[in-house]
């Protein structure tokens, strides 16, 4: 009988599955926020964002960080792992403190008396969330994203489902706490089940303890920063426009933060992996990096352009004649996104080299810089908010997108063939979409009807623009799907370079 090794995953196949584990859960998403956004009030949808931010940001602050620290970290990683639960017990419970205590001053801040109450109830799940840190973090350290589907995907269904229902039989605004709490609590739950790893006896030694939180108090303070800006339009928004206004900016937020989400899940937590596997080798982790970037643009730029020229129809066929005002929203969200996926990697890299710091300092100055051109934009209402947002967002994004090409010793000549491909791709897709767009225009027909026109034309003008390109395409794809090099080659290597 022939022996069979496992095969490792590639870059290729974790982000295939973490791309599927995306599409079901911001397909379950859309779902959910569909049939709710004809069931609940945009007072709603508004309160519910004014709670969430305090509670995704306490998940955030405490998550992320110690994940990346856990997945970047060479060593031990049984001593890593436990130091990292340890922090993530502390943590946890400092934040759902901080979650049940918040309620009384933001619903001062936005004179909304339900808000107490809402943080009571989701401070629980800050600690949940916390304590399954660990679990996720082995299996994006290993690349298993087939492995990590199986929670994500149980939870979001689940919460889905309970969400809808607690929304028909008339929850209001609890109804999206109801989705949000059993989420988290599934999610937790079968990561466990799933992942076979037991804390064993202590938390870590104080040495890994410092080692963590050297890497990750400044990652920390920069997904914070991060955070707030990426939230502080619906602060802003809350306070300047009403809940209302906010109920159509979040809705106009998440139309276009989907299918963004869905696009970034093949190189986003797997690209950040995948940079810190390749930290001694400058020229295979430069090659990553352009192909990364070229591939996610080729696809960013040529749709997210297009969508904005079908905008009104689209806001038409997916949310309905009451969220009309959401079509002039959308167009700088739109332009936000391109921007937002395409520079997503060189932030990845940044912190897979160890800028932490460096990610913590650009977060911050864009979170001031953000605030004063929002305070500007809300002067125009949900729409100047929204363009304010794409100013701040393009700045950080270039910024990002020049400290890696430094970071990864890229050449102009490889930077410029990396380009060629999205150039094209965007080239032979919108004048199709324009097209069609103008002409359906000038008759009587349907949204629907014009709206798929449209998306018919983009494909078929893409499609024969990556025909004629399938070469460079099938070259990029390969280098996704060679096997990187073992944990212990990294780390013996990152030894050998510090003596």
């Amino acid at each position: 009988m022939l022996n069979r090794t496992k095969r490792r995953p590639t870059p290729f196949s974790a982000g295939g599955w973490a791309t599927a584990s995306y599409i079901i859960s911001y397909a379950v998403s859309a779902l959910l926020y569909l049939p709710m956004a004809r069931i609940l009030e945009p007072g709603d949808f508004g309160l519910y964002t004014e709670a969430n931010l305090v509670f995704s940001a306490l998940t955030i602050i405490i998550e992320l960080p110690l994940l990346r620290a856990l997945v970047r970290m060479p060593g031990d990683r049984q001593e890593v792992a436990r130091a990292t639960f340890g922090l993530a017990i502390v943590m946890g419970f400092t934040g759902m403190l901080l979650c049940a205590f918040s309620g009384w001053p933001i619903s001062m801040l936005y004179n909304e008396p339900r808000l107490v109450q809402l943080m009571l109830i989701l401070a629980p799940a800050v600690l949940i969330d916390a304590l399954g840190v660990v679990p996720h973090a082995i299996l994006v350290r290993e690349l298993e994203f087939r492995r990590r589907i199986l929670p994500e995907s149980i939870a979001v269904m689940v919460g889905a489902v309970l969400g809808i229902a607690a929304a028909f039989l008339g929850a209001g605004v609890y109804s999206l706490v109801i989705y949000a709490m059993t989420r988290v609590i599934l999610n937790c739950l079968v990561a466990w089940l799933i992942v076979r790893w037991k804390p064993g006896r202590g938390f870590g030694s104080w040495q890994t303890w410092k080692e963590v939180l050297n890497f990750g108090l400044p990652a920390s303070g920069g997904e914070l920063a991060q955070f707030a800006r990426f939230n502080v339009d619906f602060v802003i928004g809350g306070m300047r426009l009403g809940t209302s206004a906010l109920g159509v900016y979040n809705l106009a937020w998440k139309t276009t933060e989907i299918p963004a989400r869905i696009i970034n899940a093949s190189f986003d937590t797997v690209g950040y992996a995948t940079f810190s596997r390749l930290q001694t080798d400058k020229s295979y982790l430069q090659r990553m990096f352009l192909t990364a970037t070229s591939l996610l643009a080729s696809i960013t730029l040529p749709l997210f352009l297009g969508a904005a020229f079908v905008r009104e129809e689209l806001v038409a066929v997916a949310l309905g004649p009451k969220w009309a005002a959401a079509a002039d929203v959308i167009l700088p969200l739109f332009l936000l996104q391109i921007l937002w996926v395409i520079s997503h990697p060189s932030a990845g890299l940044s912190l897979a080299l160890g800028h932490s710091r460096v990610y913590a300092f650009i977060n911050t100055f864009s979170l001031v810089f953000s605030v004063i051109v929002l305070l500007i934009g809300a002067g125009f209402g949900i729409t100047g908010i929204a363009w304010a947002m794409l100013l701040s967002t393009g700045l950080t994004s270039l910024t990002w997108c020049v400290l890696a090409w430094r970071y990864s010793g890229a050449t102009s000549a490889a930077t410029l063939k990396a380009a060629r491909l999205p150039f094209f791709l965007t080239c032979s897709t919108l004048p199709p979409i324009i097209l069609v767009h103008v002409l359906t225009g000038m008759v009587s027909l349907p949204a629907l009807v014009r709206l798929v026109l449209a998306v018919l034309a983009g494909l078929a003008g893409f499609a024969v623009v990556a025909r004629l390109n399938w070469v460079e395409l099938k070259g990029n794809l390969a280098l996704l799907r060679q096997a990187l090099p073992e944990e212990k080659v990294v780390e013996q290597e990152l030894a050998e370079a510090k003596v």
